[in-house]
Parts: structure tokens; sequence; C-alpha cells
């Protein structure tokens, strides 16, 4: 197909320019895949480079299956050939060729969060720690500690920086306060710790995937000079979310007159808490000596007067822009009609509520479809109450917010069986769970077992054993049979028995027929699953009570909630 087939003047220039580095400049909306796939596209037809040297990069794996398959559409099979990935992708396939050449094993794979803060938890008692101490709540002290080395090393501190800093502070503290000063020792402590065990077990996390190829790069300029042949034209997407170790790896990868295609806005740019560095962005033009930027202007997704709303506000950010910074005309043209924009100021939160409740109500009222309409907000408090709202309308809605796994009842009640077995069951875990689908009892049988354990001070399942009831004796053999299973097999294998062993799996199966949220019991216990599987690669003792000595109540697995 002819590549420049429906392209407005901008998208075609981009998608023609020759060699060397440029910076496309593309608002929401503007068709920024279109333009890199079609310059592959361009690339290959016109033969400046294999499909195989052509290296396109992006942030999600959504984004590069989308990328992927426009690019099939447009050239067939020599898409299968052209690398398009995320950047950690991109690093993690570094890594499996060239870690060896920096004496660094991955033999021990790639570690989730979970896992991260376990390889810590495990090894905790090779450090003294000052200013940090006690055994009390460790697992979510190290899963904070393992977050806050995750923000170091996606600014790029390594170890060595952060040592250097540390030091700095104790030779000149300044105003800093003593115990700040001993809290950082800790710290550096604690990283010092986690990347030693990590070569010692040869595993990686996820800052790895480019923290160690930007190591070899710069410790070995022959890799760097390997794959810049390798990789003739390198194009990037969303360029605005790339952070300093990214921007670091394309700066090796690319020389400064070398062919890299740079497509972002830095008015997109929203994931600074997630390390992203807006100034790369701001700096390309100057690092690769970009000659004119192209600017991405017709829009094809909003009406024009959300468009010139959104560019009076986000020209509050001057002068701190590309378009003041490079005299760029950013402002977006729709090539939509609609998108009207009102603005109504609200003296309460409640009056707000009430608000857009009337808003949307009316719109119904009127014949717009409740699936066509959405509510945003900052957090999530707003929107529940949002939702309490549309309930008492009886209006249908959808709410899309954090949920932790164990809301859900079989799954805190899953919880509350390895806590009875395990020993360490509290009185208002057993009343829920002999109550609930695993043991089944009527309110009356519970009160019977709990009215004797209390006359005679003693435990429930102590009177429970003591009584000649063939209901009581029934859950008596039921508890020494789930006993005998946590003796026998790991943590995650007793979970599954205890579901799918029991019944319950199948009267989710049943209410599944008519009820989604069985659907999500089994996606959540999925998720509890993985967890305790995370555990069990980690640590060489599977039991019951060694993964209660690590999590003494139930770890926070939070979900989106549709």
């Amino acid at each position: 197909m002819n590549v420049y087939e429906g392209l407005n003047p901008e998208q075609a220039a981009a998608v023609a320019h020759n060699e060397g580095p440029l910076l496309v400049v593309a608002g929401a909306g503007t068709g920024k895949t279109q333009v890199i796939t079609r310059r592959i596209a361009r690339l290959v037809a016109e033969k400046k480079a294999k499909p195989s040297q052509i290296l396109a990069l992006t942030f999600t794996d959504k984004a590069a299956r989308e990328m992927a398959d426009r690019l099939e559409g447009l050239i067939g099979w020599d898409a299968v050939q052209v690398p398009v990935m995320t950047f950690h992708a991109f690093g993690t396939e570094i890594l499996r060729n060239y870690a060896s050449h920096i004496q660094r094993s991955v033999r021990g794979g790639l570690l989730n969060d979970t896992q991260k803060t376990l390889l810590l938890f495990q090894h905790i008692n090779r450090i003294n720690l000052s200013y940090y101490g006690g055994d009390r709540g460790l697992y979510e002290f190290l899963e904070t500690v393992t977050k806050y080395i995750g923000n170091l090393q996606n600014d790029g501190i390594d170890v060595a920086k952060y040592r250097a800093y540390v030091e700095e502070l104790q030779t000149e503290p300044g105003e800093t306060h003593p115990q700040d000063i001993f809290e950082q020792i800790d710290l550096l402590a604690l990283y010092e710790l986690y990347e030693a065990i990590k070569i010692e077990t040869g595993h990686y996390d996820y800052a790895d995937q480019l923290l160690i190829p930007l190591q070899i790069l710069n410790e070995k300029p022959n890799i760097a000079e390997r794959l810049r042949r390798q990789y003739q034209y390198v194009l990037v997407d969303e360029y605005q979310d790339t952070n300093g170790v990214q921007d670091g790896l394309l700066r090796k990868l690319v020389a400064e007159d070398g062919n890299l295609f740079a497509v972002g806005d830095d008015d997109q740019a929203i994931y600074g808490f997630r390390g992203a560095r807006i100034e790369n962005i701001l700096e390309f033009v100057e690092h690769f000596q970009v000659k004119q930027p192209v600017a991405l202007t017709q829009n094809y997704r909003s009406g024009q007067e959300i468009l010139d709303a959104s560019y009076r506000l986000i020209q509050n950010n001057n002068p701190e822009r590309l378009e003041s910074r490079l005299s760029l005309d950013k402002r977006l043209i729709g090539q939509r009609t609609g998108s009207k924009v009102f603005f109504t100021p609200y003296a309460k939160q409640v009056d707000e509520y009430a608000g857009v409740l009337d808003a949307l109500a009316g719109q119904i009222k009127s014949g717009v479809k409740p699936d066509s309409m959405a509510v945003l907000a900052a957090t999530h408090a707003p929107l529940k109450q949002i939702a309490k709202g549309l309930r008492e309308r009886n209006i249908l809605y959808a709410l899309s917010t954090s949920a932790n796994i164990f809301e859900q009842t079989e799954l805190l009640q899953l919880w509350y069986i390895l806590d009875w077995i395990g020993g360490r069951v509290k009185p208002e875990g057993i009343f829920h769970l002999v109550l609930g689908p695993y043991i089944g009892w009527m309110p009356e049988d519970y009160r019977l077992i709990n009215a004797v354990a209390h006359d005679n001070t003693i435990s429930f399942e102590e009177a429970l054993r003591s009584s000649d009831s063939h209901k009581d004796q029934a859950l008596v053999l039921l508890l020494d049979k789930w006993r005998d299973w946590s003796r026998e097999y790991g943590v995650t294998q007793l979970a599954y028995k205890l579901v799918f062993e029991t019944g319950v799996s199948e009267k989710l199966i049943s209410d599944a027929q008519t009820n989604n949220r069985s659907l999500r019991v089994f996606e959540d216990l999925d998720r509890l699953l993985g967890q305790m599987q995370d555990y069990e690669s980690v640590y060489l003792d599977g039991s019951l009570a060694a993964y209660q000595a690590v999590f003494p109540k139930p770890p926070v697995l939070e979900v989106k909630e549709p």
C-alpha cells in the first residue's frame, strides 16, 4: 500500500523523515501510533533497513501488541521480524545475551514485588539495624523498603551513589537531625543487602531489566557498538514517560546523530510518580541536535471546545513546555464535532456529589445511555459516594476502584481455616468460619458450643472435642484431616485442597451460572495461590507454620474492581 495514504501533511512529514534523529510532538488523539507504524513500513518498503534492523520501543505489552498488529496489516509477514517490544522486554533480551560479560548471573529469574520483600525478609538477620528495630510488622516494613529501593533504582541511584550520599550526610550533616542520619544508614544497609542477595542468587528485578543493561553498555562499549550495528533505526513511543535509566539506555544505544525517532508530548506527562523524567523530552532536541521537530496538531478524538479548554489549562505550565521552549504551535485542531465543556463550582463537597448525580439522572432521562457516560475523580472516596447515590436512585453503574481480595467472604474464611489449623485463630474467626460455606453450621449450633466454652473457661475447640454431638465430632474429624494436610503439603497445595476438596468450589461453580461475583472469587483465589507460590519459590520451608510466621495477617493483595 501507499504508506502516505490518508495521512495529513504533518504526519506525512514525520513518516518521510530520512536520516538522523527526529522528535515528533504528538498531542492527544493525533495518530502517533499510525505515524510510527507507517514510518516502519516505509523503511522496509524502501529497503532502508531489514525488518530485523528496526527496533520499536513502547511502555506496555498492550501498546506493543497494538503496534505489531497494525504493522502486520501494513507489511504482512515482514512485521513478525520487526522487534516491537517494551523497554523492559528489550532490557531482558540484553540481560540474557550479555549479563555474563560483567560476571552477572540471571539464572534465578525475575523477582516480582512479593518475592523481593520475601528475599529481604529471609536474609534480614545478616544485618543489624540501629534506627529500625523489632520484628513486629517486619514484612510490611520491608514492603515499604523495597518500594523505596525501587524509587531509587528508577532515578538511577545505585548502591554506590546512595553510599556516597549517606557518607556525605555523616561527615557534613548540616541541619539534618541525627535520627534522620541513622535512618539513612539503615536504609543503605538494607539496599546493600538486597543487591548482594540478588547477585548471590542470580535474581534480578523489574528495575534491573533496565539498570543492568545500562551497566553493560557503560562498562562494555563494544556491546553498545554491536547493538548500534544491529538496530539501525530506533523508534520510541511516549518518550515523555521515559525515566533517567531509559533515557540513558537510549543515549548509549543511539549516537547523537543516529536514527532515533521519538514520539511524545510533554503535556501528557503524568507518570512522574513512577520515575518518569519530563526533562528527557524537553532536552531531547538539544542532546540529539534535532534540526526541526514535527508537531502533530490535527486531533481525531475530541471536539474543538474541549480541546480549547484543555489548551487554556495546560498553558499554566509555561514556560517549561516544548511549545514555549521550541516556539512550536501545539494547539490541537479538532476533526470531530461535539464535546461540550461546562464548569460548575460548588460550595461544599456534598453539593458537588448531588450536582453530579442530578446531571447524570438528567442525561439518562433525556435518553442518554448510562454506559456512554463516565465519572472521573482523583481519589477513590468521591467515586464511592457517587456510586452510593446512583444505587439509591436505582441507576446501574460499574465502579472501578481498588479492593483487597480478602473482602471476598470465601477468601477471608479460607484464611480463618489456615489460622485455625495453625493454632492462632481468634473467636471472631471461628464464628465467621463455622457459619460459612466451608462448615455450614446454623447460628444455634455455634451458640451451644460457645456457651459450653464460656461456662467452663475453655477454648471453642476444647468444648467441641468434649461434645457427644455427631455434628460436633464431624467438625473435629474435619479439623484433624485439615491439620494432617498441613503437615503433608506445602501452603499453596494446602489452600488449593481446602477449596477444591471441601465442596466450596462446586458451590462457586454452580453460583457462577447466575452470579458473576463467583467468577471474581476464583480470580482472587488465583492471586492468593500465586502469592503463596511466590513465597514457596523463595523460602525452602513451604509449610503452613513457616508461611504464617512471615504473614501473621492476610497480605494486602489489591485488584481493580470493575
